[in-house]
């Protein structure tokens, strides 16, 4: 279990709950696609080593970030990267996309190949989400220009706006 103790108390319930596997789990059971959830293997779940976020970056931000395999044994590595927000995020986009090419930079630095990021936003806000959470959606464009802009797929878990039994398995969240 993680020692990081942020000042925001949101801050340190998400981690602290999501640092336990299982809550990890059942958040990921009922919120990612149905054609990814069927390739992962959910117990091949571990916590990364590796923040990506620079020091400064780190006192103002979380980030979660944790490994998984695919059933059918490949060597291909998944990043599940949880960022949390509790309040709309003008900038979710870029921060995103900011993320994952930092991933994939110390992945090639190390001699790595590059892998699959998930990127899984979890807000708990007040006020409706009505920020796009890709470049490709926030960028403005005519359409023969929009396939220069760099896209990437995110799940995006509204709390506030749950059925109280979108966590069957894990019933205290």
């Amino acid at each position: 279990m993680s020692t990081f103790h942020p000042s925001n108390p949101h801050d340190h319930f998400f981690r602290r709950t999501f640092d336990v596997l299982e809550n990890l789990r059942a958040l990921l059971k009922s919120q990612l696609p149905a054609g990814l959830l069927a390739q992962l293997d959910l117990n091949s779940i571990q916590p990364a080593k590796d923040t990506f976020l620079g020091c400064e970056e780190h006192e103002k931000r979380l980030d979660l970030l944790y490994t998984a395999r695919l059933l059918d044994g490949t060597e291909v590595l998944i990043y599940l990267l949880l960022e949390h927000k509790s309040w709309v995020d003008r900038r979710i986009a870029l921060q995103l996309f900011g993320y994952v090419l930092r991933i994939l930079e110390w992945r090639d630095r190390n001699g790595q190949a590059p892998c699959v990021v998930v990127p899984l936003v979890v807000y708990h806000g007040e006020q409706a989400w009505d920020e796009p959470l890709s470049l490709r959606d926030k960028v403005s464009v005519p359409g023969d220009l929009r396939v220069f802009v760099p896209d990437m797929k995110v799940v995006f878990v509204d709390l506030g706006r749950l059925e109280s039994v979108f966590l069957p398995e894990a019933p205290e969240l």
